[in-house]
């Protein structure tokens, strides 16, 4: 429920751009609660966006890959 509200605030907002750092936020969240799929898919949403928006070479873009592959497989 809580990722809902906040991708609806975040496109109500006008914050679409900013949606990549909230992901990996939720994502870091998740993992700190034990549950390794949702921040995966959280992980793997903030990374394409902000792919999308900050650019492959990013140093958020690489903060995300590098959550990414520290949850492994």
């Amino acid at each position: 429920m809580m990722i809902s509200e906040i991708e609806a605030l975040a496109s109500r907002e006008g914050m679409d751009a900013q949606m990549g750092d909230l992901y990996l936020i939720m994502g870091k969240a998740y993992k700190r609660m034990k549950d390794e799929k949702k921040a995966r898919e959280l992980g793997e949403k903030a990374l394409r966006f902000l792919t999308y928006y900050a650019g492959f070479d990013s140093d958020r873009t690489e903060m995300a890959l590098r959550f990414v592959e520290g949850l492994g497989t």
